[in-house]
């Protein structure tokens, strides 16, 4: 019996083997399409986390900018509180302005 490497049909005249492996392959296609799906799926979901990951920071930082204190950046700062006092309003001009005192008012 050397030299034979398969007996398939030897009844029949049919392949055996290769009908049972057509079969085989026949039903594992189902499950490599679900498979497939399956990956695609998860991509997808991965894909729609990340969005909403990102929608939230973008809704985050929205709101700060909607705050009314994002926009009124007025402040004052004054080296010498001895000799001046400053408060800046809602309507204050923005920039830098320096003042220097060159007299001090007097009781007479």
């Amino acid at each position: 019996m050397q030299g034979f490497s398969s007996i398939d049909g030897i009844a029949s005249g049919l392949n055996t083997t290769e009908i049972v492996n057509a079969i085989i392959q026949s039903e594992r296609r189902g499950a490599v399409l679900m498979e497939s799906e399956q990956a695609q799926k998860t991509a997808i979901i991965t894909n729609l986390k990340a969005l909403q990951a990102k929608l939230l920071a973008f809704k985050t930082q929205v709101g700060i900018l909607a705050r009314d204190t994002s926009f009124n950046k007025t402040k004052v700062t004054v080296s010498d509180d001895t000799y001046l006092s400053a408060t800046a309003q809602g309507k204050a001009a923005l920039g830098s302005f320096d003042l220097q005192v060159l007299a001090v008012a007097r009781n007479h």
